[in-house]
Formats: C-alpha cells, sequence, structure tokens
C-alpha cells in the first residue's frame, strides 16, 4: 500500500447549469484517499433564482470555507466555475492554498463570462432585456462529451443557469499571496471557447499546466482518471 497523503479540504466548484452533484462519482476517489470533499451548489442552481449574479456565486464560496473553517483548501473550479472559484480564491487570500482550474474560464479582472463566448451575446442579452426572469437553458449532455447512460443521467439532472452571471464583470482583488495554481485541460475533444483560458495561463502567471484524455465533462466520464490527475497535483 503506499503512503497516504495528507488529509486536505477540496473544494470543487461546478460549472454552468450542473449543481454540486455532478461531483457525486469522484468523491469516493477523494474521501478514500482521506480528504475531506464539499461541492457546495450555487445560488440559482438548486432553485429557480434568475436573478443571482456572479457575485453571489463568489460570495457562496467564500461562505462554504469561511463558515465551516475550511482553510488551507484546496479550490477546484470547472468550465464557467472558473470564474467565480478564481476571483473566490483572490478574495480569501492565503485559505485557499491551491487553486485548480478543471477546462475552466480564466478570468481578469472586469471581465465578463460572455467575453469568452461573444457568439451568443447579443442573443442573450436581448433574451434577458426583453424578460428578466429569462433563465440559459441547458446545453445537451452531448455539447459536455457525454453518450449513452452518462448522457442521461445528466441530462436529467441539469437546469437553467442565472444569466447575470455572465453578463456580470468579475471583481479580483490585487492580493499578492503565496498561491499554488494548476490548470487540466481535457483534450478528448478539446474545447475551442477555452483557448483564450489556455493561452493566457500558458503565457505566464505560474500556472502548471496539464492535459488528459477526456471530455469536458470527465468527472463523470471517468471519475478515475480525473481523480488520479488531482491526487497527483496535490
Amino acid at each position: 500500500m503506499g503512503k497516504r497523503l495528507t488529509r486536505r479540504n477540496i473544494i470543487l466548484v461546478h460549472g454552468a447549469w450542473h449543481g454540486g452533484w455532478c461531483w457525486d462519482l469522484l468523491r469516493p476517489f477523494l474521501e478514500g484517499e482521506g480528504h475531506a470533499v464539499y461541492a457546495p451548489t450555487l445560488p440559482g442552481l438548486a432553485e429557480d433564482e434568475c436573478r443571482a449574479g456572479l457575485s453571489s456565486h463568489v460570495d457562496a464560496i467564500i461562505r462554504a470555507v469561511v463558515d465551516q473553517g475550511l482553510g488551507d483548501a484546496i479550490l477546484v473550479g470547472h468550465s464557467y466555475g472558473g470564474f467565480p472559484a478564481a476571483a473566490a480564491a483572490r478574495h480569501l487570500g492565503t485559505e485557499i492554498s491551491h487553486l485548480i482550474l478543471l477546462d475552466a474560464f480564466v478570468p481578469k479582472n472586469g471581465e465578463r463570462v460572455i467575453d469568452h463566448a461573444p457568439v451568443v451575446e447579443a442573443e442573450w442579452g436581448a433574451r434577458l432585456a426583453a424578460d428578466p426572469d429569462w433563465m440559459i437553458p441547458p446545453e445537451l449532455p452531448a455539447s459536455f462529451g457525454l453518450t449513452g447512460d452518462a448522457a442521461d443521467w445528466v441530462g436529467a439532472r441539469l437546469r437553467p443557469h442565472p444569466p447575470r452571471t455572465y453578463f456580470d464583470p468579475v471583481a479580483m482583488p490585487d492580493r499578492q499571496t503565496p498561491l499554488r495554481k494548476t490548470y487540466i485541460r481535457c483534450m478528448a475533444p478539446r474545447s475551442r471557447l477555452l483557448d483564450r483560458s489556455v493561452e493566457r495561463i500558458r503565457s505566464g502567471g505560474g500556472w502548471v499546466y496539464k492535459e488528459i484524455p477526456a471530455c469536458h465533462d470527465v468527472m463523470i466520464e471517468n471519475p478515475r482518471l480525473l481523480a488520479d490527475t488531482l491526487l497527483a497535483v496535490i
């Protein structure tokens, strides 16, 4: 038996249309190694709260860390979750020791998620202006690379996403605190929407970059691979 890693607090932040449930298949692998795993569902994804904004998602992550005393935590953000996770890490300072972005958008201060998907900005902006209660409908599971039973399982759980989280500018405090940063990119298939983010982290900034042969929703398609990847970097 190999040497067991030091117990860590790991906070998993889901992407758009998902919830804390999307990590259910991954959790046993991490908890089996002695780690404490927290997977909150962000505001508006467990209930139909269309007015939830990006700041409310950042605040929810901060509360999960502060209220439960999860110091020296590892924060993992997937897809859209890269925006609130990265912002929360800046706000939390030394409470977060390692930020891991999993096939995620990488924000700059003042940027919006919709800036990474400009092809839908006009359409979604018009829908939101016409109907303040409009929610972004879920993508098909196939767009996350899922097929068969996995696609059916995810498709039954996806929920509409609060649109303001895509249009709100992110606030990234200029804190210079020690923080390990790792980016994991899923390559089977590769999402072109993330090209800007990957170019950003590969151009500098102290990121460790890794590629894995998995689809965007790797935590569902191949949780063992994702667990092994996470355990190797933490």
